[in-house]
């Protein structure tokens, strides 16, 4: 009965991994909405939401694969002609089980807000409310003075998942041309890596006892 049930379990992750989409390179906001979610590089991309913006509805909104070879992965968020409005989004990434790449832990977030063709995002603000776990980790831009293209990064942390929920201020008479979320993440050691490391310790310890005793 216990092997039945832990070869369900792998059959299940098994499946999970196997039916799970890769994302575009370049798609819309309402599409991401309606498929749920979507794997790059290891993590999944999942529960899209937006609301606000005015006339510019979701599927107005250009998402953009943001990726690197170097365990980064994220989105840019864009209308054709930017936001003229406020609007908010959010999303949430996790750790895809049993992912090809090895990644194992999503480790930081960097934001950043551009400013479009009318004003800076210097009177512009957002809000990126992150929730780590249980502790929420908002993350703040458009100070003034800081000038347009303003980003931020959270502190480093190691988790397998991350809600962000973004509130951009957008002042009358300015422009947010887009909004770029990127999140971090490494590969963890296999199972194997710990056991050879394991073994080598205990070599290294028995070698010394010997050493000692000779």
């Amino acid at each position: 009965m216990k092997r039945l049930l832990v070869l369900t379990v792998i059959l299940v992750a098994a499946a999970s991994v196997a039916s799970a989409t890769p994302c575009l390179g370049s798609t819309t906001l309402a599409a991401l909405i309606a498929e749920g979610s979507c794997t790059s590089q290891g993590v999944t991309f999942s529960h899209f939401t937006y609301s606000g913006g005015g006339s510019i509805t979701s599927n107005l909104v250009i998402a953009t694969l943001v990726n690197s070879s170097g365990y980064s992965d994220g989105w840019s968020f864009g209308p054709a002609h930017g936001w003229t409005t406020s609007f908010t989004l959010g999303f949430t990434v996790s750790v895809t089980p049993g992912n090809s790449e090895g990644v194992g832990q999503i480790t930081q977030t960097a934001d950043q807000m551009f400013a479009g063709l009318t004003g800076s995002t210097n009177l512009d603000t957002a809000s990126d409310t992150e929730s780590l776990g249980v502790t929420p980790n908002p993350l703040i831009m458009g100070a003034a003075g800081n000038g347009p293209g303003e980003n931020t990064q959270s502190n480093p942390y190691s988790l397998t998942q991350v809600v962000t929920a973004s509130s951009v201020h957008v002042v009358p008479g300015h422009n947010v041309s887009h909004y770029q979320q990127l999140f971090y993440s490494e590969a963890l050691p296999e199972p194997v890596t710990f056991v050879l490391i394991g073994s080598g310790l205990i070599g290294l310890a028995f070698l010394r006892r010997r050493f000692v005793k000779n």
